[in-house]
């Protein structure tokens, strides 16, 4: 680059021999060529236009691809920091710690920004359906106010072993209710008999819920005190009783 003349600090003529420019994403009001004069005026507007681009809307991505956007670094391996020397190593740790977080919640995942798991609060009523001892109702609305995060179901009405109402299906035995919603069932937290008011009204029976994630649905058997193996739905749901249940589930999405 050959300098013509400069007076008070001002640029008259330039002649350059080549140009090289940052390669951002906005474009530049001027760019010379080799053999251009360059007036002040266009050294001005160019700093300004490189100042006023500095912002994060302007700055070139780090997921040139998906191989790239996938890129994680981990910032303390073997309890040792890691420290990043450049922007992209900065974002690579951060992507690490997301992604770490992400498999807590859905560690079928495989990516950083693959969806988080949704915790979900779900109440519901079982009751005897038309033929007590046949088939049962399962109310999802009645206690939904109760529920937290609740995914969208639908009722069961005289569900039948080896049946199928609404969201529920009933095992062949009488004792798996399986919950099938849209999204994918990948855990189970809690669950409980919330109020009860079954076998006939018994006030010596003591039994307890359990859920469990089977085949990406939630699947609530129940258990009489004393006793290993699971009681059917059917047996204890008499003419007239009640059984409210909570479960605590974690969805994909």
């Amino acid at each position: 680059m050959r300098l013509m003349k400069i007076f008070g600090g001002l640029v008259l003529s330039v002649v350059i021999a080549s140009s090289a420019y940052a390669a951002f994403p906005y474009a530049m009001t001027y760019t010379p060529s080799a053999g251009n004069t360059i007036l002040a005026d266009h050294i001005n507007t160019s700093n300004n236009e490189h100042i006023n681009n500095n912002i994060p809307e302007s700055i070139d991505d780090y997921s040139t691809n998906a191989a790239e956007m996938q890129g994680l670094a981990d910032p303390y391996p073997a309890s040792s920091e890691s420290l990043a020397t450049t922007l992209d190593g900065e974002i690579q740790r951060l992507r690490y710690q997301v992604n770490e977080i992400r498999e807590r919640f859905n560690p079928a995942g495989s990516q950083w920004y693959h969806d988080v798991g949704a915790i979900r609060s779900v109440y519901f009523r079982l009751e005897p359906g038309a033929t007590p001892g046949t088939n049962i109702n399962i109310d999802t609305s009645v206690l939904a106010s109760l529920g937290y995060n609740e995914p969208s179901m639908t009722d069961a009405t005289d569900l039948a072993a080896s049946g199928s109402s609404g969201s529920f299906a009933l095992s062949a035995d009488g004792t798996e209710v399986t919950l099938d919603i849209t999204e994918n069932v990948i855990g189970a937290l809690a669950s409980s008999i919330t109020v009860h008011d079954i076998n006939s009204s018994s006030t010596t029976e003591m039994y307890t819920v359990v859920v469990d994630a089977l085949s990406n649905d939630a699947r609530i058997r129940i258990f009489k005190r004393g006793a290993t193996g699971a009681v059917s739905w059917l047996t204890i749901l008499d003419a007239l009783d009640t059984c409210d249940v909570s479960i605590c589930i974690v969805t994909d999405s």
